[in-house]
């Protein structure tokens, strides 16, 4: 399933949680299995190149399953895991989609 970045708000939670694609759903259980990292520090940890990576942990973070820790190393954002659950309750009140502090 493709999600463009401006169909994010409309997404399905069923259809989303049914329909994760591998490497977004890879990305995804790296963090709950590994913890907080960066982009790039997931990436070293997953295997995968970080020019996949970080397309997919943007993703996610627009979709709230990854939230920002307000921590910053090497010029990038830290990140950790967020549960479906979770991020479906916060994009029913509206908080889903925090804006990242320079």
């Amino acid at each position: 399933m493709k999600i463009e970045m401006t169909d994010l708000r409309a997404v399905n939670w069923n259809e989303l949680r049914d329909k994760l694609n591998p490497s977004r759903k890879k990305v995804h259980d790296g963090f709950h299995n590994f913890g907080p990292a960066t982009a790039v520090e997931m990436a070293a940890k997953l295997g995968m190149d970080k020019c996949s990576t970080r397309p997919r942990v943007t993703e996610l973070y627009h979709l709230g399953l990854l939230v920002p820790t307000g921590i910053r190393r090497q010029h990038q954002h830290e990140f950790a895991w967020c549960s479906m659950q979770a991020a479906e309750a916060k994009r029913r009140t509206g908080q889903a989609e925090l804006a990242l502090k320079p």
